[in-house]
């Protein structure tokens, strides 16, 4: 029915919805730079709404791949962030520190792709033409 032909690729929309994920996390800081984080975290959450749902309606096709690829790029984002601060001790790449950067904000992004998906799958669903219709 929805089938992938075969050369037919998402990497735009991937790369796409990475990208968009990204900017809606430094939106709010840039918009609003005196504004608490209560006002920040609510921005972000109706950013990655509304871009889950334009990802859902641009392509209908397996859409919980929108709320995925929106939080693709914010590990390796916050991970090299974690590389350049002065906080910690000068510290090189390893896939260990890696993985407990992720294990430490995994449900931070998982927060982040839930209204994702609501919206890519609302998005879908109002992109259908209606039933009277198919």
């Amino acid at each position: 029915m929805n089938e992938m032909r075969l050369g037919e690729s998402n990497t735009l929309f991937w790369g796409l919805a990475a990208i968009l994920g990204l900017a809606a996390t430094w939106l709010p800081g840039l918009l609003l730079p005196g504004s608490t984080p209560e006002t920040k975290f609510l921005m972000v959450t109706g950013l990655f709404f509304v871009i889950g749902a334009f990802l859902g309606s641009l392509d209908p096709r397996a859409v919980w791949r929108w709320g995925l690829g929106t939080i693709l790029l914010l590990p390796i984002i916050d991970y090299a962030n974690l590389l350049q601060s002065d906080k910690l001790p000068k510290i090189t790449f390893s896939f260990s520190g890696f993985l407990a950067q992720l294990t430490d904000k995994g449900p931070d992004y998982f927060m982040l792709a839930v209204p994702a998906l609501i919206g890519a799958y609302l998005g879908a669903f109002f992109s259908r033409p209606p039933l009277a219709t198919r």
